[in-house]
């Protein structure tokens, strides 16, 4: 008999794992993992599984930020042409190109790209690989509507930075036209009061003359013969 396992906590209250499903929508992925492992069943061969870790998506949204998808590239002529998307979104093509065509997985390893996830089977499928910041294509390779009239990808950066402040708009000082100051009111100088002249007292009359009277000169021979 094997020993007993105790376990770390109560399993009754332990609700049970369930398996994360990915928003369809357009992700930014950096490879975690990347190995080449033979293919079972009746297809033979061998592919290349990839381990994704989830930057950011679907959209700007880092809710589920390390979050694991797989994707896989068939070592095959058919599936060259999805795996040259997968190099080309990556930025390997040119160091296999140099290598004479061979490929070490570890070249992956932590190259970020953005794709589309959607579900197929019940299973995440990667699709439409292309460097960060390249705009989304349709289903035929071509641009999307959104990339022909010149839109901003919704894609988030290489390295999610926290969003900037909206800028508030300045607002235009209205220039107030001030009214002139009013000017202090011109009091009037008191006048002096102008006092009534002092009335002038009556002249008196002037004192009458005396009349002159004539005094009638002495007769002849008055006053001769005196002081003898």
């Amino acid at each position: 008999m094997s020993p007993q396992v105790m376990l770390p906590g109560d399993i009754l209250n332990t609700a049970p794992a369930t398996r994360w499903m990915p928003t369809p929508g357009e992700y930014v992925l950096i490879v975690d993992e990347a190995r080449e492992e033979a293919n079972t069943g009746e297809k033979g061969g061998s592919r290349i599984v990839i381990v994704n870790k989830v930057v950011s998506g679907p959209g700007a949204s880092v809710a589920d930020r390390d979050k694991t998808i797989f994707s896989s590239y068939q070592l095959s002529q058919d599936g060259l042409k999805y795996l040259r998307r997968f190099l080309d979104a990556t930025g390997v093509t040119q160091v296999v190109a140099a290598n004479g065509g061979r490929l070490d997985t570890d070249w992956f390893i932590g190259k970020q790209y953005a794709c589309r996830v959607s579900i197929r089977k019940d299973f995440p499928n990667v699709n439409d690989e292309r460097p960060v910041g390249a705009p989304p294509t349709g289903r035929g390779g071509q641009a999307t509507a959104q990339q022909a009239q010149g839109a901003p990808s919704m894609l988030a950066p290489v390295q999610p930075q926290m969003p900037m402040m909206p800028q508030m708009p300045m607002m235009q000082q209205p220039q107030q036209q001030y009214a002139q100051q009013p000017m202090q009111p011109q009091y009037a100088q008191p006048q002096q009061p102008q006092y009534a002249q002092q009335p002038q007292m009556p002249a008196f009359p002037a004192a009458p003359q005396q009349p002159t009277v004539a005094v009638p000169p002495p007769p002849p021979g008055y006053g001769q013969g005196q002081g003898r």
